[in-house]
């Protein structure tokens, strides 16, 4: 193996260094802060090598976080939260957002000494049929704390199973984006896991202060008959919510134009920081652009590594020509 290729396989060994810890930090919706902290941790330690250092907008928006490069034309939307669940009365759980919760599991969560256990989780039946989770035992936890999926991250190959690569895997993309993007804001968003809110004030304050219509929603999504692991990155046409036709019919054109594969996702369900935006007071475009997974909000997703460098690739080549504004209908 010569330096190159030594070179290479330890800046990949701590690409998935980052996502392995991304994965581990327990940040439900609502309970953002840590990856916040951590986010920015990141961006302190790491931006003196970076292509443009960014303004940091901390202050004053809740556990969201701005990182503002040069003379931004583009925005992309990235949720920092997770699904999970809160101790609601005799040791029954409720959801936060919507785990699968179909198999007894490993949680974790702050007990009463402020640190981080973990706990088994049970799947019971009521005499009615319908079923419910219980945490085997309360004696450490308060009512009203949240829980996530014990830690569990593996690799075999290019599969990478863990909890949570939605979306810490959008939260990795940007991360590595940051290293080399110009004329671009990223924003890491909270509560998009159960209904959202915080993009609904956030892009009326980026719409204004610098003027962004146009936007990226870097996010996972599930893996269906239609769309698979290995294929490559995924842009979807719509969900629940359907953005702008024009928007979307720009971005695959310089995509094509360019030689770059993706999968295109088309489904009547499912929502993103998209619709979220789509929701709030000002126009601006959005396009939901990430990769699939499998298993996707439970306790072992799935996401092939190769489509996440290919996701990438594709977010360096789209806010360059989307920056450059050259292309034509």
């Amino acid at each position: 193996m010569d330096c190159k290729d030594l070179y290479l396989m330890k800046l990949k060994q701590k690409r998935m260094d980052l996502l392995k810890e991304l994965c581990s930090i327990h940040a439900p919706s609502g309970e953002e802060k840590l990856m916040k902290d951590f986010v920015l941790g990141y961006v302190h330690r790491e931006m003196s090598g970076w292509a443009q250092k960014p303004e940091i907008v901390s202050e004053g928006i809740h556990d969201n976080l701005i990182l503002v490069f040069g003379q931004p034309k583009i925005a992309i939307f990235c949720h920092m939260d997770s699904v999970g669940f809160t101790l609601q009365y005799n040791k029954r759980l409720i959801p936060v957002g919507s785990p699968d919760d179909r198999l007894p599991t490993r949680l974790k969560g702050v007990d009463t000494h402020g640190q981080i256990s973990e706990v088994n989780c049970l799947l019971l039946e009521e005499e009615s049929g319908n079923t419910f989770l219980e945490i085997e035992d309360t004696t450490n936890f308060e009512r009203g704390t949240s829980f996530t999926f014990a830690s569990n991250y593996t690799e075999d190959g290019d599969i990478i199973r863990t909890p949570f690569l939605d979306n810490r895997a959008g939260v990795w993309l940007c991360l590595n984006l940051a290293r080399k993007v110009e004329n671009t804001i990223i924003v890491f968003t909270t509560y998009e896991e159960h209904g959202g809110g915080s993009v609904e004030f956030l892009a009326p304050m980026i719409y204004r202060q610098y003027g962004i219509r146009e936007s990226l929603i870097c996010d996972m999504t599930w893996s269906t008959q239609h769309i698979v692991l290995g294929s490559g990155p995924v842009i979807s046409l719509r969900d629940k919510y359907i953005p702008r036709k024009l928007f979307l019919d720009k971005i695959l054109k310089a995509l094509r134009e360019e030689g770059i594969s993706f999968q295109l996702e088309v489904e009547s369900s499912g929502s993103s920081d998209g619709g979220y935006l789509q929701k709030s007071s000002v126009p601006m475009d959005w396009c939901f652009i990430g990769a699939c997974v499998d298993n996707i909000h439970s306790n072992s997703e799935q996401i092939n590594s190769k489509d996440l460098y290919q996701t990438l690739e594709l977010y360096y080549v789209l806010i360059k020509r989307l920056n450059q504004d050259e292309i034509k209908l």
